[in-house]
């Protein structure tokens, strides 16, 4: 019997992904500037509140381990869901500055537990031999959800009242939620982890990569909220078509991935060239040294990513 990556519980989880990222991103946008008018103060101080939503990220991270062993897996997933979208509803009623720090904390805890729950989720119920392309289809739900949740909120928030666009939030988040709620997850024997562990957090040879991250979304993220005013709508061409500034982009994401599995995922001998152009060699070889000699079937095996 063929194994598939494509089974209705992973179609449920990758769904139930992308609906809680566009159920967040769609604030993103326009939150700091709405809080900004309501409470009377300056953009750049409600600019804020994205810092406590990173800080609870972190807080809940190093117990993550521990909640997906001592209880269900998807009902934590469940449970930090529903509380993201109770945390969108109290931006309805944020009176001070002081509540919308602590709203923005709340959602970031759930955000985080939420997101590391899904993936996984999405590990469990895939076959072992299938995990590399479940992880890499699975992350494309989120990116993908990142980009219509910023073009859905700057349209909403152009178009409605920020009231309409809670509500769109909260009905995206609670779809999500009744779609984690038809994921079959097989049992697991619990392993007994440490109530407080970096184990699927964060390791110290990560860090490398994830400042470089970091660095590379730092000036995004600058012009995410403050960009769209002013770059509403730019005109395709000769045609005179409006074309809304983010679905442009979003457009060119998608287009890179494709121009990215023609040349890199097809092509598997270029990747091999490159990969031998870039390895450090000798001029030339002790009569010893020729048996390790590697084919390329030799070299595949020893670097998979290489060709993934």
């Amino acid at each position: 019997m063929a194994v598939k990556l494509w089974t209705v519980h992973f179609m449920r989880i990758c769904v139930a992904n992308l609906l809680l990222f566009i159920s967040l991103y769609v604030l993103f946008p326009v939150l700091s500037v709405e809080m900004a008018d309501r409470l009377g103060v300056p953009a750049a101080q409600t600019g804020v509140i994205f810092l406590f939503f990173t800080l609870g990220m972190f807080l809940i991270g190093p117990f993550h381990a521990y909640l997906v062993d001592a209880y269900k897996r998807k009902y934590v997933c469940m449970f930090a869901a529903a509380l993201m979208v109770v945390a969108t509803i109290g931006y309805a009623f944020v009176t001070n500055f002081t509540e919308l720090i602590l709203l923005s904390t709340v959602q970031g805890l759930a955000f985080g537990i939420g997101t590391t729950a899904g993936i996984t989720l999405a590990i469990d119920i895939t076959n072992s031999t299938l995990r590399s392309a479940g992880n890499v289809s699975f992350s494309w739900t989120a990116r993908l959800g990142m980009l219509f949740g910023i073009i859905l909120g700057v349209w909403l928030y152009q178009s409605h009242s920020f009231q309409n666009l809670l509500t769109v939030s909260v009905i995206t988040g609670a779809v999500g939620i009744l779609m984690l709620s038809g994921v079959y997850v097989p049992f697991r024997a619990p392993i007994v982890t440490k109530l407080y562990s970096f184990d699927r957090f964060l390791l110290l040879r990560g860090w490398v990569p994830a400042i470089n991250l970091i660095l590379i979304t730092f000036i995004p993220g600058l012009l995410v909220p403050m960009v769209h005013p002013f770059l509403n709508d730019f005109v395709l061409g000769n045609m005179g078509i409006p074309v809304p500034f983010f679905v442009g982009t979003a457009l060119g994401y998608i287009v890179s991935l494709f121009f990215a599995r023609l040349f890199f995922l097809k092509e598997k001998t270029l990747r091999l060239v490159i990969i031998g152009l870039g390895l450090p060699t000798k001029k030339r070889l002790r009569p010893s040294q020729h048996r390790y000699r590697l084919k390329c079937s030799q070299v595949q095996k020893i670097i998979p990513w290489a060709i993934s």
